[in-house]
């Protein structure tokens, strides 16, 4: 999903751009983009973000389109991961198991 809904809720705002909204939470532009643009992002920058729009949170996930509506998210190790269907929760699911293992072969090292 495309910087979530920001260019949609940032249409609501006059004369406020996507560099000041950056500039809001403490990032570049390109930083804040990239951030939001991949496929998992931290709480941190996501409140933020919400605050500085004056939206909850979750408003950030809600699909702009008539496309299904992301049924949840988790939060994991201060990421917040997509799950829009049960292939996505395996996905994570794998991908916190690999990082919980690859820990725990660390530590027996």
């Amino acid at each position: 999903m495309e910087l979530f809904r920001i260019k949609e809720i940032l249409n609501q705002f006059d004369n406020y751009s996507i560099e000041d909204l950056a500039n809001s939470v403490g990032v570049s532009r390109t930083n804040l983009y990239n951030y939001l643009s991949s496929s998992n992002q931290t709480i941190n920058i996501l409140q933020k973000v919400s605050k500085e729009l004056r939206v909850d949170i979750r408003e950030l996930f809600k699909s702009n389109n008539n496309e299904k509506e992301i049924l949840g998210f988790l939060l994991m190790d201060d990421f917040i991961y997509y799950v829009k269907n049960e292939q996505d929760f395996i996905d994570v699911i794998d991908r916190f198991t690999e990082s919980k293992s690859d820990k725990n072969n660390s530590k027996e090292l």
